[in-house]
């Protein structure tokens, strides 16, 4: 188990107590944190590509002129 992981576990589990509704077992806890995991890659990932995407066209521009 990965520092980063085991943080969104924790804070996952935490998100159940206030709202009164039942603590899910550790796998669906493991499995929530590997989801939340990867969408926050897929996010950064896409902005990354959009700022080079950008940047690579600012450059371009700059050249024709």
């Amino acid at each position: 188990m990965t520092a980063t992981r085991s943080r969104t576990t924790v804070v996952a589990q935490k998100a159940w107590l206030p709202m009164g509704m039942a603590k899910p077992d550790g796998l669906a806890v493991e499995m929530l944190g590997a989801v939340i995991q990867s969408l926050l890659l897929f996010m950064w990932s896409h902005l990354l590509r959009c700022v080079v995407r950008r940047s690579c066209q600012d450059r371009g521009a700059l050249l024709v002129k």
